[in-house]
């Protein structure tokens, strides 16, 4: 299995690659769609991305906390996470790939 990290720089050389916009132009293009994201996310905005998927803002309630190794019980706060729901377009693609390899 090939592991990539895929980075806004990965994401600007594939992009200048099929369309054919210069560096500077698609690293802005990236920029801006992540800035966007991250914008709309922190107005608890939901961002939906066709065959792709959707984020939004959750709330986690505060809870104690357990270290598995020591027992020893500590607070976890209150707080926001991204969470992520893939499309099911995406995710058929994602088990079809895994089946063909297999």
């Amino acid at each position: 299995m090939h592991k990539n990290t895929v980075t806004r720089a990965y994401l600007s050389t594939s992009l200048n690659k099929k369309v054919g916009f210069s560096e500077s132009e698609t690293s802005l293009i990236v920029n801006s769609i992540i800035n966007l994201i991250c914008r709309s996310l922190a107005n608890n905005e939901k961002i939906n991305i066709t065959n792709f998927g959707s984020f939004q803002l959750k709330e986690k309630n505060a809870r104690v906390g357990r270290n598995p190794k020591t027992l020893q019980e500590y607070p976890i706060s209150a707080r926001n996470v991204v969470k992520f729901k893939i499309s099911k377009k995406l995710k058929q693609k994602i088990k079809d790939k895994f089946k063909d390899e297999n």
